[in-house]
Formats: structure tokens, sequence, C-alpha cells
């Protein structure tokens, strides 16, 4: 998990900085996308266990909500279903024949 304990959100323009977003150590981030409307985008990260959005305000990055997404490694934000709003889209780490799936299972063909 080295490889994961740190991670930055980069600000771009006249004034670039790079800042530290601790809540995101230990998930992979995954996107961002404005999911409640508000005009701010939103962090997403997933782990092997859940995914999680975090809102910035005043506190810094606190956790908004999270949801169960056992063995997920990636994620995109878009409006997939034409309704104005971004919805998350999850991929799966599960390789066939780990962690009790049986090779072939869910293969096509």
């Amino acid at each position: 998990m080295a490889d994961r304990e740190r991670a930055f959100l980069v600000h771009g323009g006249p004034t670039a900085r790079i800042e530290h977003v601790g809540a995101l150590a230990g998930l992979w981030p995954a996107t961002a996308a404005d999911l409640d409307g508000n005009g701010r985008a939103e962090l997403v990260g997933v782990d092997d266990e859940q995914v999680v959005v975090y809102a910035s305000g005043p506190a810094g990055w606190t956790p908004r909500w999270s949801a169960p997404a056992p063995v997920c490694r990636a994620a995109v934000a878009a409006d997939f279903d034409g309704d104005g709003r971004s919805e998350i889209a999850l991929r799966e780490a599960r390789r066939l024949g780990d962690r009790g799936v049986p090779d072939g299972a869910g293969a096509p063909g």
C-alpha cells in the first residue's frame, strides 16, 4: 500500500499549486465530477470494499458518502442516462479464479 499512501490535487492557472489530499490515502483515486450539481467537483476513490465520495469544504476534503463496492480499482463519472446529472460507473478488479469465483464464471461464450 506504500504506493497509494499519498494523493494530490493539482490546481492550474496563474497561481498553480499542489494540494495534498490526505483523505484519499489508502484509496485508489479514480475520478472527479460534480455529483451533487453545486458546480464544484467531488473526488471519488475506491478500495477493496467501497466507493467513497469526498467533498471540499472549510474542514478540507471530507467523506460525503460511501457504498459497498467490492474489489473495485477504477471509476468514471459521466451523465450516462441523459438526465443532466453524473453517475459513477465502477470497474471490478477481480480476476477469474480469485476469491472463490470459478474459472470461466461470467465469461462470454
